[in-house]
């Protein structure tokens, strides 16, 4: 272990080692009801969302370009608010069922979706080259550490995870809209990091403390050229609510990228939470539907997705993805 790393694990830090967490975040399978994470526009609502979609076909302009301030749109905002509530107060993910695809073009689809999700905080860029809007869809690649292939754009199983817990500004929300659900799998699945922590609290106390110290995450080549390709950062922090940077690949990865062997607390440290987060009464598990829109609070929930298999002939598996942020700059290293 090099010295940097060694000094950033011996300083103090703010940890929540002694908290029992508790409350609407803190949930497990079976206990959360609909009300709570589920969020349906109203017949007024929909409305609004048909009539902005004529609008913007009639009047186009850049999706980057849009901002909702500029439309008067009541009732999408009051479905937001509620969404955004359970993402911050409540569950911390939120589902929008559903927006109606089948009457709007693909291009005004993409430009309602993208006004909805700037009411909940401002999208930010997803790759270093400034992409604001990602799609996820398999493009038969294959992910390995250090590759710079995303498994966002693979079919393979993903597990537990935070989306660019690798950066220095990782988003705060990630919305997914599903334009076309797999043929086979790709069920969504979320987490509880509140509950994971209490988990490994009672399962694995001697290891929890070496999860709020650094480890090296792999950047997957998202950095500038004279950067390092790791980054050093601990799975878990505490300011007073709890937040998480998990993805126990990019992990392991970050260790083949820096040519080190993880040191034996951490290795021990990683597979508890390994442990904790196969543990199925933890998971909420819903499949996307066409139309619906899954948000996640991205810094204390968890995501992962079932591996999948598209048909051999019609609609591959499709989702619009927007990382959302209003802290920093709207670049991708924030």
């Amino acid at each position: 272990m090099d010295i940097p790393l060694i000094r950033a694990i011996i300083q103090p830090m703010d940890t929540g080692l002694n908290v029992d967490f508790k409350g609407p975040n803190t949930w497990s399978a079976g206990t959360l009801g609909d009300s709570e994470w589920l969020f349906a526009p109203t017949p007024a609502c929909l409305n609004e969302i048909l009539d902005l979609g004529t609008y913007l076909d009639q009047n186009p302009l850049a999706v980057e370009a849009l901002l909702p301030d500029e439309f008067d749109l009541p009732e999408c905002r009051k479905l937001i608010a509620d969404a955004k509530s359970a993402l911050t107060e409540g569950a911390r993910f939120a589902v929008i069922d559903r927006l109606p695809l089948d009457d709007l073009s693909e291009y005004a689809t993409i430009r309602v979706y993208w006004l909805l999700m700037s009411m909940v905080a401002r999208p930010v860029a997803q790759k270093q080259n400034g992409t604001l809007l990602f799609s996820v869809q398999d493009e038969g690649q294959k992910f390995k550490p250090g590759s710079g292939i995303r498994p966002a754009v693979t079919n393979i199983e993903q597990h537990f995870h935070n989306d660019n817990c690798f950066n220095d500004a990782p988003p705060e929300y990630v919305s997914l809209l599903c334009i076309h659900p797999a043929s086979e799998g790709g069920l969504s699945r979320v987490i509880s990091l509140t509950s994971v922590h209490n988990r490994i609290k009672e399962k694995y106390p001697e290891l929890l403390e070496r999860l709020y110290q650094p480890f090296y995450f792999d950047r997957q080549r998202e950095h500038l050229p004279d950067d390092s390709p790791y980054l050093a950062q601990p799975i878990f922090r505490y300011d007073g609510q709890l937040r998480a940077r998990v993805s126990p690949a990019l992990v392991r990865g970050g260790y083949v990228v820096k040519g080190h062997e993880i040191d034996a607390q951490g290795d021990a440290a990683l597979n508890a939470l390994l442990d904790v987060l196969a543990d199925e009464t933890l998971w909420h598990e819903l499949r996307l539907e066409r139309g619906q829109i899954e948000i996640a609070n991205n810094q204390q929930t968890g995501h992962s997705r079932t591996s999948f298999v598209d048909a051999p002939t019609g609609n591959k598996r499709l989702l619009e993805r927007l990382w959302l942020r209003d802290s920093g700059k709207r670049t991708y290293f924030g």
